[in-house]
């Protein structure tokens, strides 16, 4: 198998020892799109507020704490994208001004 640039993860097992696609930060761009992908179902049937499932005994997490899970995953990537020395992924946030109260 070869790899394209929009693969970034191996069909098989048989394919893990296939040479990596090029590093690029389109490649990391790649692994945030698939990232999202897979949380969307998720996000879907989340509820706002995470609960016990009394019949197989697993906890159900919240929206919360799925979303604090894929920001978490998305800024590991962009550490490794910046660590290639790439642009960042994510847009600077602004800078929150305090309000002023009228006297």
């Amino acid at each position: 198998m070869t790899w394209n640039s929009k693969d970034t993860k191996p069909d098989k097992a048989s394919d893990i020892d296939a040479p990596l696609p090029p590093i690029t930060r389109q490649f990391f761009m790649n692994q945030v799109i698939d990232l999202e992908r897979s949380f969307a179902p998720k996000f879907k049937v989340a509820k706002y507020k995470g609960e016990r499932n009394v019949v197989f005994g697993g906890y159900s997490e919240s929206y919360n704490d799925l979303q604090r899970t894929l920001n978490s995953k998305i800024q590991a990537i962009n550490k490794r994208c910046i660590a290639y020395q790439f642009e960042s992924l994510i847009a600077e946030e602004e800078e929150v001004q305090p309000l002023t109260l009228k006297p």
